[in-house]
């Protein structure tokens, strides 16, 4: 991934990620219920315009190969990560521990001191995943929508370069540990 850029995302990008889901149950393991059957570009592009979020793609060699948004909750100084996907072809190459250094890093720019994601119990390997850069679970609720009927809550701490050291939690402002 020596050509990888990771920018502000246009609603182009959303052509290419509308495709790397097969079918409705594969988006809404993505996105939640209220993805829409079928995910359309159009649709996904909309939730580009609102303001409250800030979404960033991941290209490769003129490729969309990453995706994500951030909810923004200024008052609480924390972000809320969500539509994070990987092209299929990329995955288990390290672009979603690269995505997350973004996400931790554009948080942090913007002031916030976490960032919170939600997780579906039948998602295991991306909750183990997150588990591995530094995520906790911080809860769980009632997902009747998901196989396993589960919902967990995820929460991960941002902290700056100078307090880090030797701390042993939470993520750098660029992401690492």
């Amino acid at each position: 991934m020596a050509d990888l850029q990771i920018r502000a995302a246009c609603a182009a990008d959303t052509l290419t990620i509308v495709t790397w889901f097969s079918n409705h149950e594969a988006a809404r393991s993505w996105g939640g219920p209220a993805i829409p059957d079928p995910l359309t570009a159009v649709w996904l592009a909309g939730e580009l315009d609102d303001t409250a979020q800030v979404y960033r793609t991941a290209i490769n060699a003129g490729v969309v190969v990453g995706f994500y948004g951030l909810r923004l909750f200024a008052s609480e100084a924390r972000g809320h990560l969500r539509r994070f996907a990987t092209a299929p072809s990329q995955r288990r190459q390290g672009l979603g521990r690269i995505l997350m250094k973004d996400a931790a890093a554009e948080a942090a720019r913007r002031g916030l001191r976490r960032l919170t994601l939600n997780v579906y119990g039948s998602n295991l390997n991306a909750r183990l995943a997150y588990e591995r850069l530094g995520w906790h679970v911080t809860g769980s609720s009632a997902a009747p929508e998901d196989s396993s009927g589960l919902r967990y809550e995820m929460e991960l701490q941002i902290v700056s370069t100078q307090q880090s050291h030797g701390s042993g939690r939470g993520a750098d402002a660029d992401g690492t540990r």
